[in-house]
This record gives C-alpha cells, structure tokens and sequence, in this order.
C-alpha cells in the first residue's frame, strides 16, 4: 500500500473528517474506517460547494482505495474523474491535473491492465520535466514506473526507474516515496540474482519504515517480505523465514487485517519452506494462502496464478506429477490473463510444467514447453539468468536420450549466464554443471567430466553452509536432503573412469561433505555455552527450553498437532540463536586433504569408506527412475597409508539393508539359534567383509559408516568355527577421517563420573509411558561400577578422581553439576526412546531398558535429533532438568570437552534414524555435540549381568593396560567370548558383541 502524506497531496485540512484522520487510519491498516471517515469528508465538502474543497476530499477517497490496493472500489472511476474535472482550471498540463491522472494510472496498473497503465505513466513521465511538476511528483511517477516494470519481470528499466525516483524522493525528503524506490530496486536487482545487492537497498528500507512508520506498521510488513525474497537469493532460508514470519505477526495485528496481503506472504514463505526443503510445512502454508485469498480474493487472479503455481512445484517436488501438471494447467490462463501470453511469468510457469512433465517421460511435450519459455525469454531479452534455464532442460533431455555431444553446447551456454549468481540461489550454476558433467561424461571425456562434477559439489556444500547457519538442526537436514545428489555424480564418474587420482579427489569431496551440519551445530552449541553476552545467554536459555518443551511433547505421547507446535517454537528458537553466533564459514572445521588423510592414517591400519550412488550413468543425470530406485553401496578402500584407494561395488543399498537388519534382529535375541545366526552372517560376510577385505583390508579396520553399515558388529562375522574378533580382527567407527588428525588426549590422571543403577519410575513422563513398572533395577551396574572405582584407584592411587552416583544420587542436578570436569562418563542404566512403548517391554526386566524403534527417516514433525533419553533418578518431577529423563537435546546442552569416553551402558543407545553425510542421530551424536570425544553406545536390549562382565574387561583393557580404544573394544569381546567358552555359556554374540565405539580411535 501506498498514500501520499498531506503536506504532498493538500488533502489534510482539518475539516475533512471527525475524528481519526483517513491517513491514520490507512497507518493502521483500518482501510474501511478510513473509507468511512473520508466518505463523510466529501459530504462535508460538497456542503462547502467549494469545489476545491470537494476536489480534495475526493481525491483522499480514491487514494485510500488505491493505498489499500482496492483497484475494485465502487465508485472510484467516478470519483477520479469528477476530480479531474474539477482540477481542470487549474491547467491541463498542471500539477494537480498530472495528479489525478497519476492515480487513474494506478488504477489501471492494480487492475492488471498493464499495457495501459505503462503508457499513461511514460506520458506522465515525459511530460514532468518538461512541465516542471514539483519533486515529488515526479518521484511518484518515478517509481510507480519502477512498479509496473516490476510486475513485468522487466528489471532494467525497473532499475532505471527507481533510480530516478529514489534520487527525487530524497531530493523531496519523501519517505515513502523513497521506501517505495528502494523496494522497487531491491525487487529488480533480485530479479537480476544480485540478492547481496538488493539486500543493502532494503535494509535501508526497512530502517525508513521501522523509523518513519513504526516497527507494527503494513509497510514495514511489507518490506520484510520483499527482504526475505533478496535472504532467499542469498541463500540464507533461515533469516527469509524469520522475515516473512514477522511480516505475518504484524499483518494479522492490523487493525483490519488485509488477507491479500496476508495471502502475498504466505505466499513467499510457503516458497521459502520449500525451496529450504522443509516440503511438510510447505503444503499447508500455500493452502493457508489460497484460504487468505478466497476470503478477499485478489480482483488480477495474480494472487491465485501464484499460488497454484506454488502448489504444483511443490507437488513435482513430492513426485506427484500429474497433480502438478493439473494445478499447472490452471494458473497457466491466469498468468496468460494477467501478464501476457510472452510474458517472463508465464515462461516460468512453462519451463515447470515441462519438468513435470518430463518426469513422466512425457518427452516431446516437455520440450515443447521449454521451447516455448526459452522464446519468451529471448524476445524479452531478459537479463535474469534463470529465464534461461530452459535451455540447461532442453540440454537435460538430450541426455536423457543419449545425445551427450548435443547436449553439452546448451549446458555451457546456460552457465555462461549464471556465472554471477550465489552458490544459494535457485538460480544456481549447480544443476548446469551437473549436466555438462553428465554430457562429458557420456562422451567418456572424464577428467573434464569430473571437473565439471565437483564444481557442481562444490557450490551444493556451499549453499548448504550458508544456509545452515541461519537454520535449525531439523531444517538444515531437511535442507541437505532435498539438494541435488551432486555428490552422487562425482563418485559415479570417479569409478567410471578408475584414475587413482579421481577416487582421491573424490573422497576428498566426500570428506568435506561429510559432517557439515554435525560441525556446524556442534560449534554453535559451544560458543553459546562458553559465552557471557547477556542477549545470548538469553537466545540460549529459549533455545533450551524449546529443546525441553518438544522433548517433553514427544516422550509423553502428544498428538501431531501439539508436537508439530513444539517443533515449531524450536525451529525458531534455534534460528534466533543461529543468528546470534559466527557464520558456518568459521564453523565447517578444519579441511582434511587425501595427502593429509594418508600421513595421519595409523600403521597397521586400513580405512574403509562407505558411499552411495544412485547414478550408475550418465544418462541417469535428473532421471526420476534413477532418483527411485535404490542407491548402489560402495566402499573406497585405502589399505595403508601407501596404498591406492581402491573401490568396490558391494550391491544395492536396500537389499544389503535387509540383510543386516536381519542379522540384527538374530544377533539381539539370545534365543535365536547359533546357526541361524552364523548363516545370516556368513551371507554378509560374503557380500561386505571380503570383498573389502580381497580390495586389500587388513585386519584393522577404521570405518565410515553410511545408513545400515551403522548397525553392523563386524568382529560377530563369523569365521570358520568361531568369529573374526577371535582372528584378531577389530573395526572401530570414525564418526570423520578429521579425528584421524586431532590432538591426543593430555596424559594426566583422568577423572571418572560414573552414573549406575538409578531408582526409575518416579518421573511423570516416564510414567506416562508405562516405563515406572516396567524397568527393573541393574545390580549388575552397581557391581561394575563398584569394579570400575576399584580399577581406577588401583591403577591411579592418591590420583585417582571417581565420583559414583549410585541409585537415588543418580539424578540430573548431580550429573549436570559434576560432568563438565570428567574425562571419562559412565552410564549404567535403562535407556528410551519416544517410539517405544515400556508396557510391552516388562518382561524384559533382565536387561537395560528396551529396544528402540527401527531405525527410520527423520520425521519433519520430529527433532533432528532423535527423542532420545537415558533414565536417571528423578530429582524434582516438577522441573524438566530433574525429572530423571535425560533427553538427547538436554545431553546436547551440557559441557563435556573435557570427556574423552562416554560409555552408555545402556540398551540400544546406537539406534536412531540416519541422514546421508551427517550419520547416525541418536544419544551418541548428542554426547558427540556436547563435546565427547568418543561414545560407546550399544546395538541391542543388553543383558545385566554380560554387560558387567564386558564392562570389566573394557575397562581392564583401557586403564588397566593403557590400551587404545579401538584395541581396548576387542580385548573386551575376545576376554568375555573366551569367558564363556571356558564355562560352557552360550558363545552367541548377543552377550559380548552389543557395543560399538565411535569417534577419536586412540
């Protein structure tokens, strides 16, 4: 909306209204109260019968229709043209009359009758200067120019435009002539992919509106929205969010709240989520938005165009095409209706529903369409890069067809083009690199192939940074997970060709992708636990206890709606505090290069990579068959640190996935038969271990697992008549080859916190979900956390620093009070999750707690990290920080960088979901955030009285004789196996093999 101020406009004299003034009520957005009031100036001003009077009250009801963006208001041809009339003597070529004239151009303009509206405004604009209208005027012209250019995607002469009305408006000492210039720049230049640029325009416009008209002000709301369009260009989702979310708060607290402009940002941020990947949320935003527009639609159909188009990228994106062509084929005649049938638009409404429809194979028609936009965008000589895309899909389908060599010109013209834009924007150069990689691929020219690849991953880490740091932990996955596999193709080409040097260079792409959210997260943690910024600590307190309030949701069963509101109330929070640390620049850790993976490799050590790919050729490039069908699993094998990386095809990812979840189920229940068992693991053993091991392996494995690789107890393969960790065989997890470089751990006597056998049941949360009955006390705990103190004073004398909390000591005040000064913490005790459910777990009183739920994709109305808990006593049932259910978001907030082990002796603690480049999410990776150097979790429902007698021998191993952790792990599980072969106990791995290390191996 837009309304001139008295002073420009002569339309304040005092005895037009009773009451509030027109203007401010406009101010307030109470457009009918300010329609009302001016009504009654008019029949005040026609009693006067002074026509210049009766011309003034007129014209502030038309400009309070037009600066409500009521083009549809009865009777406002009328008024303007009475008005006309009436300024007449004035002079036709006069101010006043140019005025008038001014505003029934708006009314052509806010009635989509572009074409008319540009030409009565260029006759305006030609005749100011020569007629010397005042400053202001012509500002007004100026920039009403900018606007209307705007709409017609035509950024140039929108920059031109705005130019000259922002130079008048400031001449003028125009406010909001001038907000309105600098909206209309910041517009075009975003237009133009120039989000840096357009941002510093409107971060002056939003200065003028918060100072000039208020921090609750429609206009401020209205240049957020634009401010979240040039955040998006940038790639920084997060602050686009947080924008159009304030624009909405200050939009629905207008005194008449306007749906039009309600709909326009729902609009916006229901692009925004989407783009950002969260694609849950994004659905009802843009039913919320057709809702905004039905309730007071907008008289151009711009709005619901808009809104349809919105709907069917998201349905494309969902893979539901043809929904998405229907909703196509219904904006297409309102974009055509209120743009134009060569309008830029409309172009990019064809170039989407040619995705789609290529998506269904539907070739011929696809090309068609993007044709069709290709055309517009040459007739229009559009300066957005993005209105060239169609040519990169043109080129995308000659891929599809085998037709590389054809394709590869179309590729490279498209990225001569988007050479200037963010690493952020949609508008990218990543899919265009990935089809000239895919078009030099298929043409077998691989070291250009591969370059073109990884330029491609390259920008996608990018963005992804950029992004992430602005965003919460569930949204930057979901931002990951939705950006193009680009990864993907640079491993697919570094096999296809079988240079040494490409494998390297893969893995090393591999290494910088790997880990960037985990890193990130886990820094921005740190920095708001060490800090003492008062405004901090209180981003941080919220971030807290929105952590607190979706972990009490999920634990006690809530209902979808209540823990989607949860999550929401995180989202944000966790963006606020986002906001207030160091970018992700700072954040993405120390880079690790292949030489440097070499020289850090332990002797006697191979390390083994696992990958997917669900490209297998160069065709596959954009296929939605391939982006079906079950990735292929890879490992690179670097043998020694002399050794070339070698890469071997192990199967399809799901397949292989079955088979060890069927080798987890029998390995966590002891009363499966040892054949059965040995069956099912030598039939992975045959698909993973000795490939890998024929590839050149030895018998000291460092790993880097990728989804089910992360359940899997390599040293439980089984072995001729026994297991591989009676071979000698041990395999420890890297969480990223960078802990291959990190500093040792100093020497010092360490101090041990050890947290056993707490009384459970006391927590109304946990007895909400039936666990205060279910779960049995852990004697065996208390004895190995007894052993354990006995060890450590033992073997560290007067030295020796072991703190025991022991049943009702074990609560969370304690642990929190003393946990950031132990090097080692060691949990005996039940643990939970969310998707459990403890009634049905009672007679498994034996063991630590229960299973966890199948590991299973991140739900958008979940946390990212999975809701997790360890039972502690409780200390305060009233209180979320003492109620003995030690969540993974609280365990996230404590300080342990001083930890170099975290052993959970519990059941499970390795389960959780897993997310490609950011690993297994869960109760490690939260003791992992909160700074512990190496987690020991367990995989299955683990027994008592076995989980002491390994407990023993673990830490026999690692205090007693000073071993490694990967060395101390296997000691473990050979001293019990070797245990219960003297006895005559079942040797079933159930009883030795449950835990897994991961993390710093020393």
């Amino acid at each position: 909306m837009t309304v001139a101020t008295c002073g420009l406009s002569l339309l304040c004299a005092p005895w037009a209204w009773a009451g509030d003034d027109p203007e401010g009520l406009v101010a307030r957005g109470a457009c009918k109260a300010a329609q009302l009031a001016a009504a009654a100036g008019v029949a005040r001003a026609e009693s006067t019968r002074r026509d210049a009077a009766i011309a003034d009250a007129l014209a502030l009801r038309s400009q309070i229709a037009l600066a409500c963006a009521r083009p549809e208001t009865p009777g406002l041809d009328e008024w303007l043209a009475r008005e006309l009339q009436l300024r007449m003597p004035s002079g036709a070529a006069s101010a006043a009359v140019a005025t008038v004239r001014l505003q029934q151009a708006r009314v052509l303009l806010q009635r989509s009758r572009l074409d008319d509206a540009l030409a009565a405004l260029q006759d305006l604009d030609r005749e100011a200067a020569a007629a010397k209208w005042p400053t202001p005027l012509q500002a007004r012209i100026a920039n009403q120019l900018g606007t209307i250019h705007n709409i017609r995607a035509d950024a140039p002469a929108a920059i031109a435009a705005s130019d000259r009305g922002i130079a008048l408006a400031r001449v003028a000492h125009d406010d909001e002539s001038l907000l309105l210039g600098l909206k209309n720049r910041g517009h075009a230049l975003i237009r133009q992919r120039k989000g840096a640029e357009a941002m510093a325009q409107l971060a002056e416009a939003e200065r003028i509106a918060r100072t000039r008209f208020g921090d609750r002000s429609w206009r401020l709301a209205d240049i957020l929205r634009t401010k979240a369009k040039a955040a998006r260009e940038n790639g920084d989702h997060g602050a686009a969010i947080d924008a159009l979310e304030q624009s909405l708060v200050i939009q629905r607290a207008q005194a008449e709240p306007d749906q039009r402009d309600i709909a326009a940002t729902l609009l916006v941020l229901g692009q925004s989520l989407k783009i950002s990947g969260d694609k849950e949320r994004a659905g009802p935003v843009y039913e919320q938005a057709l809702a905004a527009d039905s309730l007071d639609p907008d008289p151009s159909g711009r709005m619901r165009a808009a809104t349809l188009h919105g709907l069917a990228n998201l349905e494309r994106d969902l893979g539901r095409n043809e929904q998405a062509i229907a909703h196509y084929l219904e904006a297409e005649p309102l974009f055509d209706k209120s743009f134009g049938a060569q309008s830029i638009p409309l172009a990019q409404v064809l170039n989407n529903h040619a995705n789609a429809e290529a998506n269904l194979g539907h070739l011929d028609a696809a090309k068609a369409l993007y044709q069709r936009a290709l055309d517009i965008a040459h007739a229009r000589k559009s300066t957005d890069p993005a209105d060239y895309l169609p040519q990169t899909n043109l080129a995308m389908l000659q891929v599809r067809q085998g037709l590389f060599a054809d394709a590869e010109p179309g590729f490279r013209e498209t990225l001569a083009r988007l050479q200037e834009t963010s690493a952020g924007s949609e508008a990218s150069t990543l899919f265009s690199s990935m089809g000239l990689a895919a078009s030099l691929w298929g043409q077998r020219r691989f070291d250009e192939a591969f370059d073109e690849a990884a330029a491609a991953e390259r920008t996608r880490q990018a963005a992804l940074r950029l992004a992430a740091s602005h965003l919460g932990e569930r949204q930057a996955v979901n931002l990951q997970e939705y950006l193009r596999p680009t990864l993907d193709q640079v491993t697919s080409i570094a096999i296809a060709s079988g240079k040494p040097a490409h494998l390297e260079r893969a893995w090393e792409l591999g290494m910088a992708a790997r880990d960037q959210l985990t890193a990130i997260r886990a820094q921005r943690l740190a920095s708001a636990r060490a800090s003492d910024d008062p405004k901090l600590a209180a981003l941080w307190q919220a971030w807290r206890d929105a952590s607190a309030a979706l972990a009490r949701s999920e634990l006690a069963g809530a209902n979808a709606d209540a823990r989607a509101e949860a999550q929401l109330h995180l989202d944000r929070a966790e963006r606020a505090l986002a906001g207030a640390t160091p970018l992700a620049a700072a954040l993405a850790g120390t880079r690790l290069d292949f030489d440097a993976l070499r020289r850090n490799l332990p002797a006697g050590n191979s390390l083994v990579m696992f990958t997917v790919s669900q490209q297998r050729n160069a065709a596959d490039f954009a296929s939605d068959d391939a982006e079906r069908r079950s990735p292929d699993l890879y490992a690179f094998v670097l043998a020694s640190a002399e050794a070339p990386v070698r890469a071997v095809r192990l199967g399809e990812l799901e397949s292989i996935s079955r088979e060890i979840d069927a080798w987890s189920a029998a390995l966590a229940d002891r009363d499966v038969a040892l054949a059965a068992v040995e069956q099912r693991g030598r039939a992975l053993r045959g698909k993973l271990w000795q490939p890998i091991a024929a590839a050149g392996a030895g018998t000291h494995w460092l790993v880097l697992s990728t989804g089910a690789l992360y359940r899997m107890p390599w040293s439980a393969l089984p072995d001729g008549d026994g297991y591989l960790a009676e071979r000698g065989f041990r395999a420890h997890e890297l969480n990223h080859e960078r802990e291959l470089q990190a500093p040792a751990a100093p020497q010092a006597a360490p101090r041990l916190l050890a947290v056993a056998d707490p009384v459970v049941g006391t927590s109304s949360r946990v007895a909400r979900r039936g666990c205060g009955t279910g779960l049995a006390a852990l004697p065996g705990a208390r004895r190995e956390s007894a052993a354990l103190g006995a060890l450590w004073r033992n073997r560290f004398g007067d030295a020796a620093q072991a703190t025991m909390l022991l049943g009702a000591d074990a609560t969370e005040a304690k642990l929190r009070a003393m946990a950031a000064n132990a090097d080692i913490l060691h949990f005996g005790t039940h643990g939970i999750s969310a998707n459990a459910d403890c009634d049905n777990q009672t007679t498994s009183l034996a063991l630590r707690g229960f299973a966890l739920a199948a590991d299973v994709p991140l739900d958008p109305a979940a946390p990212a990290i999975a809701p997790t808990a360890l039972l502690l006593s409780a200390g305060s049932a009233d209180d979320s920080s003492d109620d003995g259910v030690l969540t993974a978001e609280e365990i996230a907030t404590l300080d342990l960088s001083h930890a170099g082990w975290a052993v959970l002796a519990a059941c499970t603690t390795a389960r959780g979901s897993t997310h490609r480049y950011e690993g297994l999410f869960g109760l490690a990776r939260a003791f992992r955030l909160a700074g512990a150097r190496t987690v020991l979790t367990s995989l299955w429902p683990v027994d008592d009285a076995a989980t002491a007698e390994w407990t023993q021998a673990l830490y026999a191993a690692r205090i007693g004789e000073g071993l490694d952790t990967a060395a101390s792990m296997a000691a473990a599980q050979r001293s019990v196996l070797a245990a219960r072969r003297a006895r005559g106990d079942s040797t079933h791995p159930y009883y030795w093999a449950a835990f897994t290390a991961a993390g710093d191996w020393r």
